[in-house]
């Protein structure tokens, strides 16, 4: 497969597609179709893999899936479904709770998925349970912000490379409400708040805006391509708090009881650990956020030294010396 048989973006992604569903065909990959042989065989970077893979499932809901045994990709074949394939009571629960306490989403879109949610229900059981997410204020409706028609022209800005007008209430300035051009990159979730990364036309440099605190969504002419070399997965795990900012080298010494809590904090692509000895390991990452960071590393008091950057080691004597300095 040559780079100039998929010259466009659209025949490429296909190609993807089409290799993942039928990868028994291809020898080339000779079993072993994870992201560098893809890119190969299409002609493209893996980076341009990631993304395009992210449409597929993301925007175009294909069972796309990745064996992370294997670490390879995978088609799931929809033949072998199990014959039931209906919600069961807790499952509808579970479905419920999430929406009931998301606080990115809301308005018409979510009411009527939790109606139909509900109307699964045995009446019985669905009349206690509304009286009791009425008694706790889960039904009842906030303005339409956050809503799925802003992430569907998102991701509709996206395909068609075009820049977005967003009508939006940042969180800190006194010109609450404000209009921005942005080149959309993806969306994302952290915790329960989705977010919306882009690229600011005006100010030149990526972004995270709260779906939440959007208010209003235009879809321009004006072209916003998404750089090849973006990947919205490896910018999503350097975000500290989802913060975003220039990324920061930082380099750890770290107690080993802390090694369950690092794996988990921080995403395995992005890090390196490096034993030092018997009681400590060496830990090296990149971040945005470095003031917020500061402060988790505050709360774990002797077990974490900062070795690199400079500043923030400085920064943290700082703040220690003033927190002694208030209580003497």
């Amino acid at each position: 497969m040559s780079d100039q048989q998929y010259s466009t973006k659209f025949k490429r992604m296909m190609a993807i597609l089409k290799v993942i569903e039928h990868q028994d065909k291809y020898d080339e990959v000779g079993g072993k179709l994870n992201r560098s042989n893809l890119a190969k065989m299409i002609g493209v970077s893996t980076r341009t893999v990631d993304r395009y893979i992210n449409v597929l499932k993301n925007e175009l809901d294909l069972p796309i899936t990745y064996n992370r045994d294997t670490k390879t990709y995978e088609y799931f074949d929809k033949s072998v479904e199990k014959e039931n394939n209906n919600l069961n009571k807790n499952e509808i629960l579970l479905l419920l709770m999430f929406l009931d306490s998301s606080k990115s989403f809301n308005g018409l879109e979510i009411t009527n998925i939790k109606e139909k949610l509900l109307n699964k229900l045995p009446k019985s059981f669905k009349n206690r349970l509304e009286e009791v997410r009425k008694n706790f204020g889960y039904t009842k409706l906030k303005e339409a912000k956050g809503n799925l028609t802003f992430v569907e022209q998102i991701q509709k800005a996206i395909l068609r490379e075009k820049v977005i007008e967003l009508d939006y209430e940042a969180a800190y300035k006194s010109d609450l409400n404000k209009k921005r051009k942005v080149i959309p990159y993806g969306v994302t979730w952290d915790n329960d708040k989705g977010y919306f990364i882009g690229k600011d036309v005006e100010d030149d440099k990526i972004i995270n805006y709260r779906l939440d605190r959007i208010n209003d969504i235009k879809i321009t002419e004006e072209p916003g391509i998404i750089p090849e070399d973006f990947n919205i997965d490896e910018y999503v795990s350097k975000c500290w708090k989802m913060f975003f900012g220039d990324l920061t080298k930082i380099k750890l010494e770290v107690d080993n009881n802390l090694l369950p809590l690092m794996k988990d904090k921080f995403n395995p692509e992005y890090y390196k650990i490096t034993e030092k000895d018997e009681n400590t390991f060496i830990f090296e990452t990149e971040i945005r956020g470095v003031n917020l960071f500061k402060g988790w590393l505050l709360s774990l008091k002797t077990q974490i030294k900062v070795l690199d950057p400079k500043f923030l080691r400085d920064e943290l004597i700082m703040d220690a010396k003033n927190i002694i300095s208030m209580y003497e």
